[in-house]
């Protein structure tokens, strides 16, 4: 074996070990579902682009084609460095964390894969066999998701909009590959048409699976994209009639089916079946559907105050807090993204990353066109494919698994593209100081977003499950030393806990994991100084510690940033409450109640705080609260208020009937309330399943009876 065919065989490995990524959960990592892909992916190109370069050198044949897709593809990724450098967090823009795994150094990696498989893989007989290695191990995916015990599957990629997406991509590479398939040359028919079978079967799975993950707008995605291949079977066939009645009956049957199914999707058929309900459900004004919709005019503000450079990569976590909406307070706390691919590249990167993204599907739909080896029914194909993406694209965010679908789509249309190669072997050569350059930059880059930010997700998950506290302490301090992308995790983690080991005796590793979270809480504001998410766990963490008069000042920092968050504020409120400042703590509550009055842990909060005060009217306002609210709990207790103390404390023993000191609370509550016989029934019921506290009992009854508060 010569060195260019190592080389050139080496790459062709590597780059078939991508498409199993998808398979992966490193359950040793920190997000097992997302780190250990893209760890393997960025380990991957990384290898595959030391071999490409070695390649190149000798063999320049296999640089790559003069490509419109390849110059957006790069123009896409220089950009975003510029916006990244200009924007909120450069540091979370170019590295990202371990939740998303994204961030510039991803689409580097992207924009480098890109290169090498449409410079190295040069056949259609290699591409058939890439595109049918996907479907398989889309396959078995599918296989696997079609057991999930949970009704909305995500089998190995841990959420089912991934799942959908992904498998839309390999639905429309098994078409492809049914047709030439069907249209290729072959004696062997009985193959032919058992691989004909295999596709068609893989085709209805990959149906089922994309309406077993209820992504509504992947479903949607679905048949606005098969609408459009018979749409343009009609009119690219026009002349074959057979195709074109075809074409147009399975038109009409696919809009009618749509049809009804949407007249009748109140009809107890389609509400009493869980795949189908959910997509029945799409709604603008209420749901994830309602979500979306203020998500978006959040985006929109954002875009308003830096519409050309944008915010940077991975910093709408920075947009969404600003242009808060009040409204959202019975979503998810957080949102790092816009769920609209197009709004959030917008973000990202202002107009200009916008139109670079639209100019790489409008660059790859006249390379389609252009070819002169695609079929006109592999154009419609291709042009279905990437609309589909397009629809769901208008609904949610990338993720990992369906980049490397895209990328791969673009690697084959660069393909099929009809221009020659960007220069002759005989007068090009790649400088050895050039290829020496790129390696050593490559082995840097993985040592810094690879290596590194393993080590830590991979310490970080086994820190998570130690039970001894010291070796948690050190691991933690470690960890953040390392300064990597993954160090929001590690702090907002190690602050979280804080609770937990505050407890235990030992007042010098007290104090040590204090000032190691301080300190990590510190660096975490001076890195990012407008991260409300940031500030939030630090204020937080202080007044969890008692440090009300701290927390105060980072809180009011969080506010002054984001003034209508509920979130931040009912924190806030908390800490002036510790500090006995019940004005200020009304003022807060007060308006996190007036920017969303329907908001009722807000009306509850708002009611709690008047009574603090003494203010009666505040009972009026309190009502629906949450039996475990310690908060609503404690201001009852002190406004003596005990029969809804004790109501309270009922519905959380019915919780926790284990729990015997909550049911001792309970009879304290009953007997302030001035129910005697209930105070001592519940303390006989207590001494009855615990003997070790009979003593204890017969004291608390003879108080109880005497008129005496056994807990003073």
């Amino acid at each position: 074996m010569t060195k260019h065919n190592f080389w050139s065989i080496s790459i062709v490995f590597t780059l078939f070990a991508l498409l199993f990524t998808p398979m992966i959960v490193a359950g040793s990592l920190y997000f097992p579902y997302v780190t250990g892909k893209v760890f393997a992916f960025r380990a991957i190109i990384s290898l595959s682009l030391i071999a490409w370069l070695f390649l190149v050198l000798n063999r320049p044949e296999f640089m790559p084609k003069k490509s419109r897709v390849l110059g957006v593809s790069a123009l896409f990724v220089a950009w975003l460095a510029v916006a990244n450098f200009a924007g909120v967090d450069a540091t979370s823009s170019f590295f990202s964390n371990f939740e998303r795994m994204e961030g510039w150094f991803t689409h580097l990696y992207l924009f480098v894969y890109l290169v090498i498989i449409s410079s190295v893989f040069r056949t259609d007989r290699i591409w058939n066999w890439f595109l049918g290695t996907s479907v398989v191990i889309a396959n078995i995916i599918s296989i696997v998701a079609a057991f999930d015990k949970e009704l909305r599957t995500s089998a190995f990629l841990g959420n089912s909009t991934y799942v959908a997406v992904y498998i839309l991509f390999n639905l429309f590479f098994g078409v492809l590959l049914a047709y030439r398939l069907y249209k290729s040359q072959t004696r062997e028919m009985a193959l032919k048409y058992a691989g004909l079978s295999c596709l068609a079967a893989s085709t209805l799975l990959f149906v089922y699976i994309i309406l077993r993950t209820q992504t509504r707008g992947t479903a949607i995605a679905l048949v606005v994209s098969s609408l459009l291949f018979l749409v343009l079977m009609v009119f690219s066939h026009w002349k074959n009639k057979i195709i074109r009645f075809t074409s147009l009956g399975l038109l009409t049957l696919v809009v009618v089916g749509a049809g009804m199914f949407w007249i009748n999707r109140d009809s107890s058929f389609i509400q009493n079946n869980p795949l189908l309900a959910r997509i029945a459900t799409i709604s603008a004004t209420e749901g994830t559907g309602k979500a979306r919709v203020m998500n978006w005019s959040i985006a929109l503000e954002g875009i308003k105050e830096n519409p050309v450079m944008g915010w940077g990569q991975e910093n709408y976590m920075y947009v969404f807090p600003a242009f808060y909406n009040p409204d959202m307070y019975g979503q998810e706390p957080w949102f790092d993204r816009t769920h609209n691919a197009f709004l959030d590249w917008t973000i990202q990167g202002g107009i200009v990353a916008l139109l670079l993204y639209l100019a790489l599907f409008g660059s790859a739909l006249v390379a389609i066109y252009k070819s002169t080896s695609l079929t006109s029914i592999e154009k419609n194909i291709l042009v279905s494919m990437f609309a589909g993406y397009v629809i769901h694209n208008l609904f949610v965010f990338d993720n990992y698994s369906s980049y490397l679908m895209f990328f791969t789509a673009l690697g084959l249309v660069v393909h099929h593209q009809h221009q020659s190669n960007l220069a002759r072997p005989d007068n090009l050569r790649v400088s050895q100081a050039i290829v020496a350059t790129l390696v050593i930059l490559a082995l840097f880059a993985g040592y810094k977003v690879i290596v590194k930010p393993y080590m830590v997700a991979h310490q970080l998950i086994s820190t998570v499950k130690s039970q001894n506290p010291k070796e948690v302490l050190d691991a933690y301090v470690k960890m953040f030393e390392k300064d990597t992308l993954g160090n929001f995790e590690v702090t907002t983690r190690f602050l979280s806990e804080a609770p937990r080991y505050m407890k235990i005796e030992d007042a010098d590793f007290r104090q040590m994991y204090m000032d190691a979270a301080i300190r990590m809480g510190e660096q975490s504001i001076l890195d990012a100084p407008r991260s409300v998410r940031g500030l939030e766990f630090y204020g937080t963490f202080l007044l969890q510690t008692g440090n009300p008069k701290e927390a105060i000042v980072i809180l009011e920092r969080a506010r002054e940033i984001s003034p209508n968050r509920q979130n931040n504020l009912y924190v806030l409120g908390f800490s002036y409450v510790t500090e006995k400042q019940y004005d200020k703590a009304l003022e807060i509550f007060k308006h996190a109640y007036e920017v969303a009055p329907e908001n009722t842990k807000a009306r509850n909060y708002y009611g709690a705080a008047l009574l603090l005060v003494n203010d009666p009217k505040g009972n009026e306002y309190l009502k629906d609260y949450s039996p475990d609210d310690t908060f609503l709990l404690s201001v009852f207790n002190s406004a003596g208020r005990y029969n809804d103390v004790a109501i309270m404390l009922e519905k959380q023993v019915a919780l926790q009937p284990e729990n015997y000191q909550l049911q001792v609370s309970l009879a304290v509550a009953y007997f302030k309330a001035g129910n005697k016989a209930k105070s001592v029934e519940i303390i006989r019921a207590v001494m009855a399943k615990v003997p070790a506290f009979r003593a204890q009992g017969e004291y608390f009854i003879k108080e109880v009876q005497a008129g005496r508060n056994p807990t003073k």
